[in-house]
């Protein structure tokens, strides 16, 4: 028996015990937001990738899915020079020491145009120069602007009053928990990321529907989304094998838990919902559990997939 899967038993099965649904082992939900390290690669890497498009312009308006335990990603943005940062939860994480701590220390990254950090996956560091920075769209002039004192000083403003004074015309706003479409006026954005977030979603057709109503026309979205067990099993793919019955006990009575939805899944919902697929980089590991014969019948690329890094555009018309 797999020992990690019976510790995922035990945990899904405390929620269902009253009393014990609050202190039952939580699953993590940051995925290193608190760290200004992994925020500043997460974005200089969703901002290369996309400059590899065509169309691509730096955007302006930015909304990020699940930011986790802080708004680290969508504040490297806006220092970046974005004009407004939109972030949607679930479940609220972040605190404003916890934010204040990475927005100093991203501050002083990007006025070193410091190098990104240690390599992760998708690999792109031939969009970087030789200091491994993107200055083909962080030029100096861009920074210059953005980091100008009273700007800087302004978005510190705002993170500080958002915790007693949160406002619509602030350039920061933080929406949790988020359970309704309307949280984001219909058009207002021309970028949407997030980063290992959309496994979550339980309905993709109603994820991306959303996403294409924030949208305006020729936005982009991007998403890196991880397709593993997320440590519920051994082997990566060891999710697949559970039948209904073992995955609810292990999914529980939390709030949100993985939707178990593959890479071919997430491409489907997103053309149905009417983008265009710009760029898929897939994270391919060989298939360990799928056994069982639910997931026999669905695309065998899936069976490989374990990660999948999308960027998608809703078109001008």
């Amino acid at each position: 028996m797999d020992k990690q899967l019976l510790k995922s038993y035990l945990k899904g099965a405390l929620t269902f015990i009253p009393g014990l649904h609050a202190i039952a082992p939580k699953q993590g939900t940051g995925g290193g937001t608190d760290s200004a390290d992994y925020c500043y690669g997460v974005w200089l890497k969703h901002l290369s990738l996309l400059s590899t498009h065509e169309a691509f312009k730096m955007p302006s308006h930015v909304a990020e899915l699940g930011p986790g335990s802080s708004l680290g990603v969508g504040l490297t943005a806006l220092l970046s020079g974005c004009s407004s940062y939109k972030a949607l939860d679930l479940v609220a994480h972040i605190t404003t020491a916890s934010n204040l701590e990475v927005f100093d220390l991203l501050l002083e990254k990007l006025k070193r145009s410091d190098a990104r950090p240690s390599k992760g996956w998708p690999d792109f560091d031939d969009l970087l120069n030789t200091e491994l920075f993107p200055d083909q769209i962080l030029t100096p002039q861009v920074l210059e602007a953005a980091l100008q004192a009273d700007r800087v000083a302004r978005l510190r403003a705002e993170l500080l009053a958002m915790e007693n004074a949160p406002s619509d015309t602030h350039s920061i706003q933080y929406v949790a928990p988020w359970n309704d479409a309307a949280a984001i006026n219909t058009g207002s954005v021309d970028l949407i990321y997030s980063q290992s977030v959309l496994e979550y979603f339980p309905d993709l057709d109603a994820c991306y529907a959303d996403q294409w109503r924030w949208l305006q026309p020729g936005g982009f979205i991007s998403h890196q989304i991880d397709l593993s067990s997320h440590g519920i099993t051994q082997h990566w793919d060891g999710m697949r094998s559970l039948n209904a019955l073992q995955w609810k006990v292990v999914y529980g009575k939390r709030p949100f838990g993985l939707n178990r939805k593959t890479c071919s899944d997430h491409l489907a919902a997103i053309k149905r919902a009417g983008f265009e697929i710009a760029l898929v980089l897939k994270r391919n590991e060989s298939a360990v559990a799928m056994q069982n014969s639910d997931w026999q019948q669905r695309n065998p690329d899936d069976a490989q997939t374990s990660g999948l890094f999308v960027q998608a555009r809703k078109p001008l018309a």
